[in-house]
């Protein structure tokens, strides 16, 4: 039987993690000493549904924001990075934590992130952040999650639809996962994995516009899962585009969409229709 660990342990096949774990905390810790914010506003009553909230100065777009970290490590705290060069720009910025592995199922986890997502579009305004149009984006396991949201197949009308979703590096088919190491902890059966896999959702996804973007030096399953997702969702979006990073790796590809200026930022900028050119 193929052991998939070699295109899933990011951390072995990046070893250089550990130096963009310990920017993104110093820069996130900076902003949230230096940057207007509304920390662990609770959307829920478990311990994790908890979305910090960083202001822009006028009403613009907001960009809800969900982490990765394999589903079972790193914090909202984390990301607090993204907040300076996206209000620069006018967004305002919505950083969604979850319930971690163990001890939790990947479809409490879904479930919460579509909750967390619904709580904000109903409720940032009353809490003081006033948004023009609501965006979704995600990265690595947070990729996936916010996959999930924009396939939930629900009748409710009153759901919030995203204007727009922004996916880096994620993993859109969780069957492999079944073979590797991480499963210990993911504690995931077939029938759980196929479930929570934006590939084999009944419902057609609900963005009006995605980008799906992986940097060059991911692992062959990184890409081969992107590509999946692109071939999946291709005719079913009115703008879906797919772009290759160049010269980045997974954590890579996430540390530029903190950097004013990036190719990543930019494709951003436009899916929030603040940057034209």
């Amino acid at each position: 039987m193929q052991n998939f660990d070699a295109g899933y342990d990011l951390r072995a096949a990046f070893p250089d993690y550990e130096k963009y774990f310990a920017e993104w905390r110093f820069r996130s810790q900076q902003a949230r000493e230096q940057l207007p914010c509304l920390l662990d506003v609770s959307y829920g009553e478990r311990p994790r549904e908890r979305i910090d909230f960083f202001r822009a100065t006028a009403q613009g777009p907001l960009l809800v924001f969900i982490h990765g970290g394999y589903w079972r490590s790193l914090d909202k705290s984390d990301f607090s990075f993204l907040a300076a060069p996206f209000l620069e720009h006018g967004v305002s910025l919505a950083l969604m934590n979850y319930t971690l592995f163990p001890g939790t199922t990947m479809s409490e986890v879904v479930a919460q992130v579509r909750s967390g997502f619904q709580w904000i579009a109903n409720n940032a305004g009353s809490i003081g952040i006033s948004y023009s149009s609501v965006h979704l984006a995600g990265w690595s396991a947070g990729a996936h999650l916010a996959s999930m949201i924009v396939v939930e197949d629900s009748c409710d009308v009153s759901l919030k639809t995203p204007a727009s979703l922004l996916v880096i590096s994620g993993v859109y088919d969780l069957r492999p996962l079944l073979l590797t190491s991480a499963n210990v902890d993911l504690a995931l059966d077939a029938a759980e994995a196929t479930g929570n896999s934006p590939l084999y959702a009944k419902a057609l996804p609900r963005a009006r516009a995605t980008v799906i973007l992986w940097g060059a030096r991911e692992t062959d399953e990184f890409k081969r899962q992107s590509a999946l997702l692109h071939d999946a969702w291709r005719g079913t979006i009115d703008e879906l585009v797919s772009i290759e990073i160049p010269d980045v790796h997974h954590y890579g590809a996430m540390h530029a969409l903190g950097q004013d200026g990036s190719m990543v930022f930019r494709t951003a900028l436009r899916l929030l229709n603040v940057l034209h050119a």
